[in-house]
């Protein structure tokens, strides 16, 4: 299809390197309120501006806080997942409404301005009231959700009088109400979340005491309980709390405000979730002692500070795309949870979209910059795979197979996906996990997590594999009747992406088991290594002599071509338009599959071949998965189309930002962050982790006139240098890394060590 628009409304949306401000005059659109949503990884809190009480999104949303139901199939078969799985949304806490001198003044109606500090992780919102005796009072919010205190967040209402010099009498409502679920059918569109009606939604109640708000809530089925508390060290008098309906209450504190007299109102919210028989959480939270508003920010700080030293990517010479790498990057950061036990949602906690399910999103587009940046959180997305393992062998097991079989998406380790073509089909999810836990070793030199849980992961997803190939005719081994990434090419045999990583998995399996005491694993044979080698020396992976490319399949090449000039604009994306099956018939690709295994599994791919493999599948992939720009960008700078590679990137980079999916609304799309930062790591300085240390190919690609890129590798910090002749490598905290190059055979220290570009200067045109 054509090029999505990525412009931007750049006097509502300025241009600013290290915040995103919105101006605007009256309600904002979900797609907005998505830019500002606020997490940590455990909660995250939305801030819309509406006309009414009731929104049409949630804005509270807590991670793993979901309710089960019975999937139905029309037509059921054996096997099939049987219970769904989907966040609920929290409290509503987003409505506040003001009144000075007793007239009400709604916010939404007001003049605003809304920024979310990058460097902070804060949101600051400032109102513009201008009072009939024409005095300007300005109201400033600003709030966080602390990345020290997994179970906070922080609000400051302050409201100063800018013009006029009155003394005026204020008060602010904060609300705190259950929304109560519509019966509306919702729409086809797979991507968004289970909507539960008036009968299936959790039941709940609120309370209120002389400092607060207490909300709590229970789901039906998954029998989960989440306390939500909004609390004020205001004084008593100030403080009047109303329960409106069981599912409704307020708080007011009121004051006054003149020229040299701000009024100021702060507040705590916290939040817990435990399971229905466990209320311990609850009484500690209801308890819990006040923490002040300036210490909690400062302790926030450090985490953000520690994030951005060895993180931050600087691009001079183009703003714009500045502003929106680090936002991307802070997208990833916010996501990641502070504790054990959850993981991280193709949305994160900005929105309920894919039901808040856990996907491939993480290991193979998040993982790889977490594992950098935040390595003790990462460490923790990995434990939760582990805990995960026993119900992997069950689920295998249902599938005859050997080993464990890890869900395609999920909450609580179960399978969730009811369409099993591009769901539990997508066995590469195995192999992703291990070429994940493969990349955070690499990354962070923890080989001891290899000892807990790490290498028995991968052995038990290794003997998946070797039980679900099998010995052709021809002599050589085969999978069949799997789907890969590209979710338009369903159950499938012998999928390039799926055989590539499954040798991959196979081979570090046989790798880590050499060493079975050192990696608390029991003994194997000798016999069962020796047949994964063999396996993935043999493991077929298609190839087209007429064309001189990669076949995404053993049938992919074979179907109907469908231009892609000649399918209307409205059709896109597909799935939305298409029956699966008209689909199925043509080589029509969602999203980089093939091209996706080049990167992640170079060694199975003969290089002479990428360039024509490349440039065949971009002209059939369709680009109506968000993680596929990223991804093409990338794949085209190492084989030297940087005019492509930069459409791409600028496809990515805005794809929230310009919302040109259409469905922003829905969240963060926080695999296409990842694939943002692997662009540049990878696709522009050409970096590449090895156990011996790291390889560096510069590819020529830079999307300003010089790029510098922090990352932080096994204890030490690197500094890349990146322009259009090359990259410079600097050691800039930690011990000297080996470096290997081209041209290089060296230790990495504080002296910059300069490694040219592989391609000439001239990008060439795909």
């Amino acid at each position: 299809m054509g090029a999505r628009s990525t412009s931007i409304d750049r006097n509502r949306f300025p241009v600013d390197e290290w915040a995103l401000t919105e101006n605007g005059v009256g309600p904002t659109s979900d797609a907005h309120d998505t830019l500002f949503a606020i997490t940590n990884g455990v909660f995250g809190l939305r801030t819309p501006l509406r006309d009414t009480s009731v929104g049409t999104h949630a804005t509270t949303i807590v991670n793993r806080f979901f309710e089960t139901y019975d999937i139905v199939y029309p037509e059921d078969a054996y096997g099939l997942a049987r219970v769904g799985q989907s966040l609920v949304p929290g409290p509503d806490i987003s409505q506040v409404e003001i009144a000075i001198d007793g007239k009400k003044y709604l916010l939404s109606s007001t003049r605003w301005t809304r920024t979310l500090d990058l460097r902070s992780g804060c949101l600051r919102r400032t109102f513009q009231l201008t009072l009939p005796s024409g005095s300007l009072v300005v109201l400033t919010h600003i709030t966080f959700v602390s990345q020290h205190s997994p179970q906070r967040a922080f609000q400051r209402w302050r409201a100063e009088v800018e013009e006029g010099g009155s003394t005026h009498q204020i008060s602010l409502t904060f609300h705190c109400r259950h929304d109560s679920p519509t019966d509306t059918t919702s729409d086809d569109d797979p991507r968004k979340g289970h909507e539960f009606t008036a009968d299936s939604a959790p039941v709940g109640i609120i309370t209120a005491n002389q400092n607060g708000l207490i909300s709590k809530m229970m789901t039906r089925s998954s029998q989960l309980q989440l306390t939500t508390a909004m609390t004020t060290n205001a004084a008593p008098q100030q403080v009047t709390t109303a329960v409106l309906q069981s599912h409704a209450a307020s708080m007011v504190i009121t004051g006054s405000v003149a020229t040299s007299e701000p009024f100021e109102a702060a507040l705590n919210v916290s939040v817990s979730l435990n399971t229905a028989n466990d209320s311990s959480w609850d009484e500690n939270l209801t308890a819990t002692q006040w923490i002040d508003f300036d210490g909690a920010f400062q302790e926030h700080q450090e985490h953000l500070d520690r994030f951005w030293s060895r993180s931050d990517i600087r691009i001079e010479g183009n703003s714009e795309a500045q502003q929106a790498v680090r936002w991307h990057l802070f997208q990833l950061f916010q996501s990641s949870p502070l504790i054990e036990n959850l993981g991280i949602s193709a949305k994160g906690q900005t929105a309920l979209g894919y039901d808040g399910h856990y996907f491939w999103d993480t290991e193979v587009f998040m993982l790889p910059f977490l594992a950098h940046a935040v390595p003790e959180r990462t460490k923790h997305l990995l434990a939760l795979r582990h805990s995960m393992l026993q119900q992997a062998r069950l689920r295998a097991s249902t599938l005859s197979q050997a080993g464990a079989l890890y869900p395609w998406r999920t909450l609580s380790g179960e399978e969730a996906s009811s369409y099993y073509p591009a769901g539990t089909a997508q066995y590469h999810i195995n192999a992703d996990i291990a070429w994940a836990i493969d990349r955070y070793v690499l990354a962070t030199g923890d080989h001891d997590f290899l000892a807990h849980g790490g290498a028995q992961m991968v052995i038990e997803t290794a003997r998946m594999w070797a039980d679900l190939a099998f010995e052709g005719s021809d002599g050589r081994w085969h999978i069949h009747g799997v789907t890969g990434p590209d979710e338009y090419s369903a159950v499938v045999n012998d999928n390039a992406y799926t055989n590539s990583m499954a040798a991959r998995n196979l081979r570090l399996a046989a790798r880590l088991a050499r060493d079975a005491a050192l990696h608390h694993l029991d003994p194997l044979s000798d016999v069962e290594m020796e047949t994964w080698i063999h396996i993935a020396d043999h493991l077929v992976i298609p190839f087209d002599d007429t064309l001189g490319i990669y076949a995404q399949d053993d049938q992919f090449l074979s179907r109907r071509r469908w231009d892609l000039s000649d399918i209307p604009q409205e059709k896109f994306p597909l799935l939305l338009h298409l029956h699966p099956l008209v689909i199925y018939r043509h080589q029509l690709i969602k999203q980089a599959d093939v091209v996706l295994a080049m990167l992640l599994v170079p060694e199975a791919f003969r290089p002479e071949a990428l360039r024509e493999t490349f440039r065949y599948y971009e002209g059939v992939t369709t680009g109506d998965s968000s993680l596929s720009a990223a991804i093409q960008a990338t794949a085209a700078a190492t084989v030297n189309y940087v005019d492509v590679a930069d459409h791409h990137f600028d496809q990515a980079l805005f794809l929230d930002l310009a919302n040109t999916h259409g469905n922003t609304g829905d969240g963060v799309h926080l695999a296409n962050s990842g694939g943002i930062w692997s662009a540049v790591i990878v696709g522009m300085a050409g970096l590449t982790m090895r156990p011996d240390g790291v390889e560096l190919a510069p590819t020529g690609w830079c999307v300003g006139n010089q790029i510098s890129a922090l990352i932080h590798i096994r204890g030490s910090l690197l500094q890349l240098t990146i322009r259009p002749e090359g990259t410079t490598i600097e050691l800039k905290g930690g011990k000297p890394i080996a470096l290997i190059s081209q041209d290089h055979h060296t230790a990495i220290d504080s002296t910059p060590v300069f490694v040219p570009a592989i391609f000439p200067s001239t990008p060439q045109h795909g």
